[in-house]
């Protein structure tokens, strides 16, 4: 089988592949790439047995076709240091089992592993879809909310992205517990209206699909398995089993105080005052005290007598009040999540979690942001 390639389209696919292979696999060849070449592409498949995903790529020259299985990091390492050109790949899928790369300076090769020993698990049916997601708005939610979901073995359900259809509408959400962040999406399409559906994906998912951008993206889902396509990327995970928590119940609602923030100042005020802060296991704890146009962010720690304050204008009409917040997650927040110049803080008591939204939101998505309160201690 002989086939030619260009080196930066089969490269990107291996490189996207490898995302999903382990360092250490219970079976040694779900270490490689499956390719099956045919009708002048070459499907490329890894797998990790519980995320399965596949890419197609277009051949300008194809001679023979067949099936054959090559290590992920050979083929990256025999690529890696090329120039962009076309590639000439020979294989031999009968007794020597070989690969061979030919490029403009000379070639590479190495063994093949035989394909028919590569594990797939059955085709599944699913009794759910979602026919026109747009893409952008997949990896944009998947991108935002990462970080907010948990790393506790004991929690499994808290270490996915939750994913709710319901009338139409579409939330996308992660929460550790302490941040939550949601995107909520309007009508997705007339066939979705009067459904209700929801899985919890993966985090290794929802990362490798972070990184996958498109025009439209399909979703099908069953009780324990879904699947992604999005143009010639197809993804096939195992589902988080579980109840997802009622994360609607704790974001507050009819929150009567509302502060407008210049999101650059408030992040550079975070910078300025976190240092100085007293770090409970990661928790920097700063002080939120609104008063009248004024913001004014404090962090100390009496135990090494050492502390910060800074204060900067806002849009805040309504009464004073302070309320204690992990400084790191807040960070997190304004930086990564939210977009715009201003954001809008909405708070009920000290007691009660605040929200945090853009100012300016999209018609089509609405995106909440959720910090828990943490208790203020005066020495």
């Amino acid at each position: 089988m002989k086939i030619i390639v260009s080196k930066s389209v089969i490269e990107g696919a291996a490189n996207m592949l490898s995302k999903v292979i382990n360092a250490k696999n219970a079976l040694p060849i779900l270490a490689d790439i499956l390719c099956e070449v045919k009708d002048k592409k070459m499907q490329m498949t890894a797998s990790d047995s519980e995320v399965i995903m596949s890419m197609s790529i277009e051949l300008e020259t194809q001679e023979g076709e067949g099936r054959f299985c090559v290590g992920a990091d050979l083929l990256r390492n025999a690529l890696g240091q090329l120039a962009e050109q076309p590639v000439t790949i020979l294989a031999t899928t009968e007794s020597d089992m070989k690969f061979t790369l030919q490029h403009s300076t000379g070639e590479t090769f190495f063994p093949l592993e035989n394909a028919d020993e590569y594990p797939l698990p059955m085709a599944e049916k699913y009794n759910e879809t979602l026919d026109t997601l747009k893409g952008q708005w997949l990896t944009d939610a998947l991108k935002r909310c990462l970080w907010a979901t948990a790393n506790d073995d004991l929690r499994p359900i808290m270490c996915g992205v939750y994913f709710a259809l319901k009338d139409g509408y579409l939330d996308i959400v992660a929460s550790d517990g302490h941040a939550l962040v949601k995107s909520h999406y309007s009508v997705i399409d007339q066939v979705a209206l009067n459904r209700i559906g929801s899985f919890i994906m993966p985090k290794k998912v929802a990362k490798i699909l972070g990184d996958v951008t498109t025009t439209d993206a399909k979703v099908e889902w069953n009780d324990r398995w879904a699947h992604v396509n999005v143009g010639l990327c197809d993804v096939t995970f195992r589902l988080i089993e579980g109840k997802y928590p009622n994360y609607n119940s704790v974001i507050p609602e009819d929150q009567q105080l509302c502060a407008i923030v210049p999101r650059a100042f408030i992040m550079n005020s975070i910078r300025k005052v976190i240092p100085f802060a007293l770090d409970n296991c990661g928790s920097k704890l700063l002080r939120m005290s609104f008063e009248k146009d004024k913001l004014t962010l404090t962090g100390e720690n009496f135990d090494f007598q050492m502390g910060a304050h800074d204060t900067m204008t806002i849009d805040y009409p309504h009464s004073p009040i302070e309320i204690g917040v992990n400084g790191s997650t807040l960070l997190t927040i304004m930086a990564k999540v939210c977009s715009g110049q201003e954001v809008c803080v909405n708070m009920t008591d000290a007691s009660r979690a605040i929200t945090i939204e853009p100012s300016e939101q999209d018609d089509d998505c609405k995106v909440t942001m959720l910090a828990m309160p943490m208790m203020l201690t005066n020495e």
